[in-house]
C-alpha cells in the first residue's frame, strides 16, 4: 500500500510540474516537463525503493513553488491561510523543507510591496496558520521530551553522523544507534533529547578542531548531491541492475541541464525565476553540512525537471529555429 501511494503521488506531481512550467514559460515547457518527469529514472526508482517521504515531499514542494509564484497576485485570506496550511503539512512530513519558507514568503511579500499591495495582514495570516498547525505536535513533543521541539529533534545525530572522525566521504552510517551498540547504550542512558544535544556538541567540536576537513566533507557532499557519486557504491538497486555508471552520468547531466536552465531563466524570465533559484540553492544546504544522498535531493527534482526542459528548449530554439531567445518557444508566457 505504501509503495502504491508513493507511485500515485509521484504521478500526481506532473500537475504542479506542468503548472510551474506554464507559469514561468509557456504551455509547451510545462507539457514537456511532465513527460520528462514520467520517464525520469528517480521519479520511477524512488517511489519503489523508499517507503519514506521522498515522493510526497517532491509533490508538496512542487505545489508550494507553484503557489508561491501565484501568491503575490492573491489578497484573499483563503489563499494565504491555505498557503500556511500547506506549508505545515509539508514541514511535518519533511522538516528540511522548512528552510525554504522564510525565503519564499519574503519573495511573495516583496512582490506585493513593489506593486503597492497590502501585505502585513496576508503574511500574518500565513504565518499564524503555519504556527497553529504545528502547535499540537509541538505540545506533544514538549510533553514527551520536556523541552521545546517544534517538529523533530534528530538533527544533532544527523549532523554528527556527517562530521566525526569515522566519516569516509559523506557520513558514517555504521555509527548510527540502530547499528552501533555503544551509541544505542548512550541513547538509552541519556534519553533522546540529551543524546541529540550531546551529538550536536560533538559535531561542533569536531568542526572547530578540523575546519579544513569539514570543508572537504561539505565539498564531497556537494558533489554527491549533484552527481550521485556517493550513492553508486551502496545502492542495491543500482548494483542489481548494473547501471551504476549510467546512473551517475544521468544525475550529472540532469544537474547541469537544470543549472543551465536556471542561468538562462535568470537572464530571460524575470522575477518568476527567483523561487526556483531559491529552491535550487538553499534546499540542499542542510545536506551539504550534514550528510547527503540523491534521495535527499528528490524533493527539488520537479523544479530541476522544469529547468532542464527550459534549457533544452532554449538550445533547440537557438540552434534549429535560429530565433532570438525573446522570440523562442521558451519565452515567458508565449503561446
Amino acid at each position: 500500500l505504501g509503495l502504491a501511494l508513493n507511485c500515485t503521488v509521484s504521478a500526481l506531481t506532473c500537475w504542479p510540474i506542468y503548472a510551474i512550467g506554464k507559469k514561468i514559460a509557456n504551455h509547451r515547457i510545462g507539457l514537456v516537463s511532465c513527460w520528462l518527469w514520467v520517464f525520469l529514472p528517480t521519479s520511477i526508482l524512488f517511489p519503489l525503493e523508499w517507503l519514506w517521504d521522498q515522493s510526497f515531499a517532491a509533490f508538496f514542494l512542487a505545489l508550494l513553488v507553484y503557489m508561491t509564484l501565484n501568491l503575490p497576485e492573491k489578497s484573499s485570506a483563503a489563499h494565504w491561510v491555505g498557503y500556511g496550511l500547506l506549508w505545515s503539512v509539508a514541514v511535518l512530513m519533511n522538516p528540511a523543507l522548512g528552510i525554504l519558507l522564510p525565503f519564499f514568503l519574503v519573495w511573495a511579500v516583496g512582490k506585493r510591496r513593489k506593486n503597492f499591495l497590502p501585505w502585513r495582514l496576508q503574511a500574518s495570516q500565513a504565518v499564524l496558520c503555519f504556527v497553529l498547525c504545528l502547535l499540537p505536535w509541538t505540545i506533544r513533543n514538549y510533553a514527551a521530551f520536556g523541552q521545546l521541539v517544534p517538529i523533530k529533534d534528530n538533527f544533532g545525530l544527523e549532523f554528527w553522523l556527517g562530521n566525526n572522525p569515522s566519516v569516509k566521504r559523506s557520513w558514517s552510517p555504521s555509527k548510527h544507534p540502530v547499528g552501533d551498540h555503544e551509541e544505542m547504550r548512550q541513547l538509552l542512558q541519556l534519553g533522546e533529547a540529551a543524546y541529540m544535544h550531546k551529538k550536536q556538541e560533538e559535531a561542533i567540536g569536531f568542526i572547530e578542531a578540523h575546519p579544513v576537513t569539514f570543508l572537504k566533507f561539505c565539498f564531497d557532499r556537494f558533489v554527491d548531491t549533484w552527481t550521485a557519486a556517493g550513492d553508486i557504491p551502496t545502492d542495491r538497486w543500482l548494483i542489481a541492475l548494473h547501471v551504476r555508471t549510467p546512473y551517475m552520468w544521468f544525475s550529472t547531466i540532469f544537474s547541469l541541464l537544470a543549472f543551465g536552465g536556471l542561468l538562462l531563466g535568470c537572464q530571460f524570465l524575470g522575477a518568476e525565476i527567483i523561487p526556483l533559484l531559491i529552491t535550487m540553492l538553499v534546499f540542499p544546504v542542510t545536506y551539504y553540512i550534514a550528510h547527503s544522498s540523491l534521495r535527499y535531493r528528490h524533493p527539488i527534482e520537479p523544479v530541476m525537471t522544469v529547468l532542464a526542459v527550459y534549457a533544452l528548449a532554449w538550445v533547440y530554439s537557438a540552434v534549429f529555429e535560429r530565433s532570438a531567445p525573446q522570440n523562442s518557444p521558451t519565452s515567458a508566457h508565449s503561446s
